[in-house]
């Protein structure tokens, strides 16, 4: 039962969010932003309507973390009893995920080439594949709940891309300095410095009352691990990344506050001479 119910909630949300993506997403964009996404290309503005549907898909995400967290289910926060097992809300905001994981795959089809959507769809199927299995067997959604976490910095991904398409961030460079620092902190809190965090508690777990499970279940384990351990490797190169833009971000914002001092000092007559 569990698994039709599983089935129809992920069809329907992939059906959802590519009506959001395809359909509604276009509509508000242009009727807000008429300047910027009127000006883009087709390609650019499939892009612009994903990375609309992925930061609406990462406030979710962030809200059921939140949701968790206040109310501590037993059967995810009695540690280390019950690390392993599941609740119905986070199995339902799960079947939503997949769902938005197959969408975004399919529309990255018609605005990415194989090689730029490579890093992509090892995420996402890394993803769909964990919260598919953690939802039919119903067990180790601590973990996914602790890597959900991760989401919190994608809508100032998105949002530093909008800043780049729209030409906002040379006409407002000091927002996007900002949404520059923001992001790097966000993404260094949400995915870099919870990796060891997370391990320890893997590994207490199954070295606790979890160390049945690499018997019972070995394939199981084996990918939980390997994923795991490719969604923090992503998540570094992608903060090393991020890291090399924001310093290019700051140092491009600082000549421009160099540019405007020495056109204010022009416009007002202060001599520019060592001797003052």
């Amino acid at each position: 039962m569990l698994l039709n119910w599983s089935t129809l909630g992920g069809v329907a949300s992939f059906f959802g969010f590519a009506h959001f993506n395809w359909n509604l997403s276009p509509k508000f964009s242009a009727n807000w932003c008429p300047s910027s996404y009127g000006s883009l290309t087709r390609e650019q503005r499939l892009e612009w309507d994903a990375r609309v549907g992925s930061s609406v898909h990462a406030v979710f995400c962030c809200l059921v973390c939140l949701v968790c967290w206040l109310c501590q289910p037993v059967s995810l926060f009695n540690d280390p009893k019950n690390l392993g097992g599941s609740w119905w809300f986070l199995t339902a905001a799960m079947v939503v995920m997949a769902g938005y994981m197959l969408a975004d795959c399919v529309g990255m089809l018609a605005y990415m080439t194989w090689k730029e959507m490579g890093p992509y769809l090892l995420h996402h199927c890394v993803a769909m594949i964990c919260f598919l299995y953690c939802t039919h067997y119903g067990m180790l959604q601590y973990f996914v709940l602790f890597r959900l976490i991760s989401e919190v910095s994608t809508p100032f991904v998105n949002l530093m891309w909008f800043f780049r398409i729209s030409g906002y961030r040379n006409r407002a460079p000091m927002l996007n300095s900002v949404n520059s620092l923001v992001l790097a902190v966000s993404f260094a809190a949400g995915r870099i410095v919870l990796i060891p965090f997370y391990w320890i508690k893997v590994v207490n777990f199954l070295t606790g009352s979890g160390k049945f499970f690499i018997f019972r279940f070995p394939i199981t384990f084996a990918f939980w691990t390997l994923f795991s351990g490719l969604l923090d490797v992503l998540n570094i190169i992608w903060f090393r990344r991020i890291l090399i833009g924001g310093l290019k971000v700051w140092r491009g914002s600082r000549k421009v506050k160099t540019d405007e001092l020495t056109v204010y000092a022009a416009s007002n007559g202060v001599a520019s001479s060592p001797s003052q």
